[in-house]
């Protein structure tokens, strides 16, 4: 059983200070092999880091039109059913069911903000400077940001296909963006530069381990990677192939649309 202090002198080991923004991702999982649980892994994390950023993402509130723009990687017309249950997007509405428990909880500390992308959000604490730099034009902007203050990504219990900040090197490697639609309470608006799918990002993991601080604690996998690093090898990887950390799912449609525009 691992417990605070534990997690505590793992952060401190992979360089996690006061002064290094986070954005952090977590895995699923109910963490009952920590001994109270996510509120202390938070605890831990908070009282060795000031500013923290996490995904608050809101797919429902995704609509799909009948028709749009060709090579959008999306099949229009085929949202009928989902259509009838979207959500307009509020700023108390839950994180996405798929981001597992960390954002639910997390959103609950005292101080927490959010960024208003209504599909795209973000939580975070200490933290305004980064949340409100992103626009409903620019949603990885955050992370941008988040670099210049020599910021971190950790991830717990997860890989590279939750690494929000690989889509940051996929645009600055001129890699397309598509377009998606979100409900709000008083219409639905466009949302350009929606980023591809990260299924194939695992590709990257061997090219990131020269800057990767990990730590395994009883079942707890951590890793720390400085964002510069991340998006810079993101970059370079893709100008080098321009397919890239595409998946292989023969119907995905953002990755294949990509492979069609390299």
């Amino acid at each position: 059983m691992i417990g605070y202090r534990d997690l505590e002198k793992g952060f401190k080991e992979l360089g996690l200070t006061t002064q290094r923004p986070v954005i952090i991702h977590v895995a699923q999982d109910n963490f009952d092999y920590v001994r109270g649980g996510i509120e202390t892994l938070l605890g831990a994390l908070t009282a060795n880091v000031y500013s923290i950023i996490t995904p608050a993402f809101t797919y429902r509130t995704m609509v799909i039109p009948e028709a749009g723009v060709p090579n959008n990687g999306i099949t229009y017309g085929t949202g009928q059913q989902e259509n009838e249950t979207v959500e307009a997007f509020q700023m108390t509405m839950p994180a996405d069911e798929t981001l597992g428990l960390f954002p639910i909880i997390f959103s609950r500390l005292p101080g927490v903000g959010r960024s208003t992308h209504p599909i795209l959000s973000f939580y975070g604490i200490h933290a305004m400077e980064f949340l409100g730099v992103q626009s409903i034009l620019e949603p990885l902007t955050i992370i941008e940001a988040l670099i210049d203050q020599d910021g971190l990504v950790v991830l717990i219990n997860t890989d590279h296909t939750a690494n929000t900040s690989i889509h940051l090197g996929e645009r600055l490697a001129n890699r397309r963006t598509f377009i998606r639609w979100a409900m709000t309470p008083e219409r639905v608006v466009e949302c350009p530069n929606f980023p591809g799918c990260s299924s194939g990002f695992g590709a990257i993991a061997k090219s990131l381990e020269q800057y990767s601080g990990t730590l395994d604690l009883s079942g707890l996998n951590i890793k720390a990677i400085p964002l510069r690093d991340l998006v810079s090898t993101t970059r370079d990887m893709i100008l080098a192939d321009p397919n890239a950390l595409l998946c292989q799912r023969p119907n995905c449609e953002r990755c294949n649309a990509l492979r069609q525009s390299a």
